[in-house]
């Protein structure tokens, strides 16, 4: 599943470099072992969860966390069966 992780700053201010950690929880809340780390280039960057026929069918969650300032972005997505 690719996804898409867009820094939004106040104001007129460019992003500037940043590094986010990117968890990934199945609908128990436990952390899959999708995890990875991205740098944003121009405050964007792009991944993809290469998700399993086995895995849990439900809502997940996407976490990104800047490291250096520890603000957290969160989205959901549906896995369904197939």
């Amino acid at each position: 599943m690719p996804y898409q992780v867009r820094l939004h700053t106040e104001g007129d201010a460019e992003p500037g470099m940043h590094v986010v950690r990117i968890d990934v929880s199945g609908p128990d809340g436990i952390k899959a072992h999708y995890g990875s780390q991205h740098v944003l280039s121009d405050g964007i960057a792009e991944g993809e969860i290469p998700l399993a026929f086995n895995d849990a069918i439900g809502t997940w969650t996407i976490t990104a966390t800047d490291i250096a300032t520890g603000t957290v972005g969160t989205a959901e997505f549906e896995v369904v069966k197939r």
